[in-house]
């Protein structure tokens, strides 16, 4: 789903690439396994999660296919746990990607644990690789397309710009924001406003990451047939399939979604369809979209850009 999204197409040694198998992908969540499969090509894949059990499951299925795999049980909440996964994910070959797909939906927890897990891990997933990142670095965080329907007036930007300076205030305020109005709205607000703030936050940390010659990027997909998917298909998530193009829910290690618009560094970005893209430059942010006819390009060294591309 995210190979193209992360700029790394087949190796190129002329252009200074690392040679196969001398890097490594960390894949965060379960719902990135298709994902895993398809970079363990030429990668080294660590998987991680809160849970040992499915993460030791997901690794047999992944050397089953010949691809070379561990895991590292890490709590995404915990900043300490998090760069000992990093520490740990280096020690065989440098951490060259990594995708974020970690996180809750409504029906699985409370807005507090909503908040910690989709806001505060992305925090400390995105710190910890801009503190690995390198030339050819790449960051995919799995957003949502709930996270472009919240209405602008209920974005606390204020709050956002906390997520680099203050994380405890950051949690607490945005806790506090998603708990407002009934209670049985709470855990729905809570991922709605975590899923915009992994969008913006990326934009956000862009400029930091294009300095290292490194990239971020956010995905927002539709509904997905997977289990957490499902779990949430009574709750509404099934209604958002009318905002798809699809009309369907999406079948991971199938669909690639709109990621796949993000080429290769030498092309820029794919000029085929209209996507937002926001990018920063110089410490200026601009907003564009990229029409069929359009042939201009974004030189990556230049550009350090974050795009979000709503998938179906």
């Amino acid at each position: 789903m995210v190979r193209d999204a992360l700029g790394l197409g087949s190796p190129n040694i002329n252009r200074g690439d690392p040679t196969p198998m001398d890097r490594t992908v960390i894949v965060a969540g379960g719902m990135g396994l298709a994902t895993a499969r398809i970079m363990g090509r030429d990668h080294h894949v660590v998987l991680t999660d809160v849970r040992e059990d499915p993460l030791a499951s997901a690794v047999a299925d992944l050397e089953s296919s010949g691809i070379r795999a561990r895991y590292v049980v890490a709590d995404i909440t915990d900043r300490g746990s998090v760069d000992a996964l990093f520490a740990t994910s280096a020690a065989s070959a440098p951490v060259r990607a990594v995708v974020h797909a970690a996180g809750v939906s409504p029906q699985m927890g409370s807005a507090e644990k909503i908040i910690k897990i989709n806001a505060v891990g992305t925090i400390n997933i995105t710190e910890a690789s801009l503190a690995a990142a390198g030339e050819g670095f790449a960051l995919v965080n799995v957003a949502s397309i709930a996270g472009h329907m919240l209405p602008s007036v209920m974005v606390p930007r204020r709050t956002y710009r906390l997520a680099t300076r203050d994380v405890e205030e950051f949690t607490r305020k945005m806790i506090a924001n998603a708990s407002r109005g009934p209670a049985r709205v709470h855990p729905g607000s809570a991922y709605s406003l975590s899923k915009n703030f992994i969008i913006r936050h990326s934009a956000d940390r862009a400029g930091a990451f294009g300095a290292r010659g490194a990239r971020i990027l956010s995905v927002s997909p539709g509904s997905f047939d997977t289990e957490m998917g499902r779990l949430e298909e009574k709750s509404g998530s099934a209604r958002l399939l009318e905002f798809a193009a699809l009309k369907r829910f999406g079948l991971p290690g199938r669909d690639r979604g709109t990621a796949g618009l993000l080429r290769r560094r030498q092309t820029g970005l794919s000029h085929r369809h209209r996507h937002p893209v926001r990018r920063r430059h110089q410490g200026r942010t601009g907003h564009q979209r990229h029409a069929g006819n359009d042939s201009r390009r974004l030189n990556p060294d230049l550009h350090p850009r974050v795009a979000h591309l709503p998938t179906s």
